[in-house]
């Protein structure tokens, strides 16, 4: 059997690699090709996904190499076996069973059984009562069998030559400097961990899903003002909803458990064991209500501002109009 680790050990130590190092470093200019660094170049392989059909077995699965490692394993060649081929021809008895509603097939949480009423069991998806409950067959099966299957020699005759086959196209895939890039050490370590350098700074890495880097990216500012947004927001809707009825109306301090506070004309909490016995108590929780007011007034005014300072192009994208007014 081919040992792929053990393969590329020795590839990477013999002459042919050096050769055909040297042949790629001369043919891509002695430079890397995302940053344009001349320290320690090396070939870095690029991800490689695409269907492969074995002609001889009849198999279709994905040949996925990420990194120079082959994730097409037999663990994957045997599920698309199972699927493709021999799911077919299992009898019923190999795959898991479960018990269904027989007006709408709901299972699970829905369907409960009743202790003391009849019908002895109810749906409470459909509201339907009945006295048994259909069974249905999945296209899973049992974990025994499964594992049996896994391990079964006759299986592992029909599907170990596909395994070997496919490692034998991903060293020709391995050995082919043609699809390489030319990269330095440190731009060979981020592509290998599936990043990216950006193309617009050529200084900071992204993931290769993204196309520039975050400080790059033109979506930045958008993402900024969303969070000041969504801030100034949360304080606008504690200062709303007020916190009089969990705090002192004078001082503020939070109720926790006390039981000589002091009660409001409605049964509410309204003053602590402080505050209750104060002259002024009142004018004090009139002064802090206006307080929470100029508050709330200057959040207002602050979101409106942080919104109508923004560029239109940004007012579109989150969905505001060219003039927007709050409170």
């Amino acid at each position: 059997m081919i040992d792929i680790t053990e393969f590329k050990k020795k590839f990477r130590r013999s002459k042919e690699w050096k050769e055909k190092r040297e042949k790629l470093i001369k043919e891509r200019g002695e430079k890397c090709e995302w940053c344009e660094s001349k320290d320690y170049l090396t070939p870095a392989h690029q991800d490689f996904h695409e269907k492969y059909e074995d002609k001889e077995s009849g198999l279709t699965f994905s040949f996925v190499v990420t990194d120079s490692h082959l994730k097409t394993n037999y663990y994957k060649i045997f599920q698309s076996y199972l699927q493709q081929i021999l799911i077919k021809k299992l009898p019923k008895e190999y795959f898991k069973k479960f018990m269904v509603c027989p007006n709408c097939d709901a299972s699970g949480s829905y369907v409960r059984f009743r202790t003391t009423k009849t019908p002895p069991i109810r749906c409470y998806k459909c509201y339907s009562e009945f006295d048994s409950l259909d069974e249905t067959i999945t296209n899973q099966l049992e974990k025994e069998v499964w594992k049996k299957l896994y391990e079964d020699e006759e299986i592992k005759k029909i599907l170990q030559p596909v395994e070997e086959r496919v490692k034998k196209l991903f060293i020709e895939w391995y050995e082919n400097f043609d699809i390489c890039l030319l990269l330095c050490r440190k731009c060979h370590f981020a592509q290998s961990k599936g990043m990216s350098l950006c193309k617009k700074c050529k200084k900071n890495y992204h993931r290769s899903s993204f196309e520039f880097c975050y400080e790059c990216n033109p979506k930045k500012d958008l993402i900024e003002v969303k969070k000041k947004i969504r801030k100034i927001n949360e304080e606008i809707e504690y200062l709303e909803e007020g916190d009089f009825d969990i705090c002192c109306n004078a001082c503020g301090v939070e109720f926790c458990g006390e039981d000589d506070w002091e009660e409001d004309e409605f049964g509410g909490l309204a003053y602590c064991s402080k505050c209750k016995n104060l002259s002024n108590k009142e004018e004090l929780a009139e002064k802090r209500e206006r307080e929470a007011d100029e508050k709330l007034q200057d959040s207002l005014e602050q979101r409106k501002e942080l919104i109508n300072n923004l560029p239109i192009e940004l007012k579109n994208r989150m969905g505001f109009n060219k003039e927007v007014c709050f409170g």
